[in-house]
């Protein structure tokens, strides 16, 4: 099934908002489709998850409930004396992050 709302088209069927799907709902206001962020499509997500993966540690993480946009969370990282900070307001990076608070329990 599919709605035309001004230039946003919106999908309804299988495999909407299930992990690993791609987004159900994108713009045609020119002419194209771009898929928004689905469950998996955070590119920050990525990003953390490849500076961990190449030995980045967790320094710190904060939630910010009231970001501009919506709730947020912020991963900072180290290694060595270099330092970086991922930021998201998506869903699947706050769960990755939760995961990441309880590790650090």
């Amino acid at each position: 099934m599919k709605f035309q709302v001004s230039s946003v088209t919106i999908l309804f069927g299988l495999g909407c908002g299930q992990a690993g799907s791609k987004a159900c709902i994108s713009s045609t206001g020119d002419g194209g489709n771009h898929d928004m962020a689905g469950w998996g499509d955070d590119p920050e997500l990525e990003r953390l998850r490849e500076l961990l993966g190449d030995g980045w540690e967790v320094a710190e993480i904060a939630e910010d409930p009231n970001a501009p946009g919506g709730p947020s969370d912020t991963v900072k990282l180290r290694k060595g004396d270099a330092t970086a900070e991922c930021t998201s307001d998506h869903l699947a990076f706050h769960r990755f992050v939760e995961g990441l608070k309880e590790d650090q329990d």
